[in-house]
This record gives C-alpha cells, structure tokens and sequence, in this order.
C-alpha cells in the first residue's frame, strides 16, 4: 500500500487475512503502473477533448470559463470514456514494464503529436500558457481528505 494519508499506519495490524505492507515514501511512479504514466496519458487525452470543446464554441467577447461551466456530466463521462479507450495498450504494457512487471524496452514518452494538437488547441484561446503546463496544472491537488478507520 501506499503512503496515502488514507492508508493509515493501523491498517497493518487491522485484517487476520491480509499481510498489509506499506511501499516506501515517494516511490508510487517507480512501483505503480498507474503512477508511471498510465494517468498522465489519459488525462492528456481527456483535456484535449475539453480544449477541443472550449475552441469549437469560443465566440468574439465569450469567455473560456464559461464555456466550461456549460460541460455536463454525460459530456465528461464520453470524454473519459473516449479518453481510455485513447490511451494505447503499448503505453499500458510499457507503464508496467517500467515498474519492473516484466522485462522490456521501456520507452514512455507521451505523444509528441498530441502535445502539439493540444498546443494548438491552446493558442487558438490566444493564451500565453502552452501543453506541459495545461497538462501539469493539478499535479499538486490532494487526492484524499485524511485517513480511514478501518474499523467501521
């Protein structure tokens, strides 16, 4: 398990079935396929798709934030659906191939096509803001709100 403040330190001794062992601290993107880029990779593909819909719809004197405030549920559950089925299985096979799953060429770089696609996007909104920082706006956003008690 990981150190998320969810996983408190009382879940090792918490199941009589279960050996609960705790990786060490920031080494989730070298030991989780899911942290070593899987994320990353639909999370590229899911923003292109809400640029795409920001661009199509930007009109002289409209703002970019309402435009996104018109986004509904079923909209962004296509886009995360179009999102997954975006993220190629060779990019799924090398995120676990480079948390050591397998042996294998690693080689993950996310698509330099789409980072331009999606630069694109970007300066159609006339923004001084470019891919690698849209992509990387909520890396710092708390993914939980404290811990759990396993017992209840």
């Amino acid at each position: 398990m990981d150190n998320a403040p969810s996983h408190p330190p009382t879940f090792q001794t918490a199941f009589f079935h279960v050996k609960v062992l705790f990786l060490p601290k920031n080494n989730t993107s070298k030991l989780q396929p899911l942290d070593a880029g899987m994320i990353k990779n639909f999370k590229i593909h899911y923003r292109k798709q809400l640029l795409q819909h920001v661009v199509s719809r930007v009109t002289p004197g409209s703002k970019a934030s309402d435009i996104i405030d018109s986004v509904d549920i079923l909209m962004a559950i296509r886009w995360t659906m179009n999102a997954w089925e975006s993220v190629e299985k060779q990019t799924i096979r090398n995120c676990f191939a480079k948390c050591g799953f397998f042996d294998s060429d690693f080689q993950f770089s996310h698509d330099k096509e789409i980072e331009n696609e999606l630069n694109d996007l970007i300066a159609e909104l006339s923004t001084e803001s470019r891919a690698p920082t849209y992509l990387m706006q909520d890396d710092g956003v708390a993914t939980s709100a404290g811990t759990i008690d396993p017992t209840l």
